[in-house]
């Protein structure tokens, strides 16, 4: 099950490769169906480059905007990324989605140091771990859609 998991998680890094590749109009007419490979696309470690860099800020900005409450746990994930931009889009995303910044408003994420923002990423992590219940199920939402 896992190298399933493995070579299905592989398949949506490059579908969100590719998504990334064309204009914001057409993948914003996506909707949800762009969330999930997108987020992997910017979780990609082959991706974190600095040729990949202009590219990762564009995802994380459409993120930003797109983002579903079922993402709230990767997105959270991602404020730990070594690009300030996309720390900044994602906790921009965590805002809109969830109504709080714990403390820390979304330029702080992109204007602070990373290792001074570390309790405050354990912070989100804690607050996910008491209210995750209140939120869509990511394996809930692909079981759904691949029964559809």
């Amino acid at each position: 099950m896992r190298r399933v998991r493995s070579k299905l998680d592989d398949l949506l890094v490059e579908l969100g490769s590719l998504k990334a590749d064309f204009p914001e109009e057409q993948v914003r007419t996506l909707g949800s169906h762009a969330v999930l490979p997108l987020t992997r696309y910017l979780q990609s470690e082959r991706h974190k480059t600095p040729q990949e860099s202009r590219k990762r800020q564009q995802v994380a900005r459409l993120l930003a905007d797109m983002a579903e409450p079922w993402s709230i746990a990767d997105l959270i994930e991602l404020l730990g990324d070594g690009d300030k931009q996309v720390r900044f889009y994602a906790a921009t995303a965590l805002k809109r989605l969830t109504k709080e910044t714990l403390g820390h408003e979304p330029t702080e994420w992109r204007d602070r140091d990373l290792s001074a923002l570390k309790k405050a990423r354990e912070e989100w992590r804690r607050w996910w771990a008491k209210n995750k219940d209140r939120y869509p199920d990511p394996e809930q939402i692909a079981d759904w859609r691949l029964t559809k």
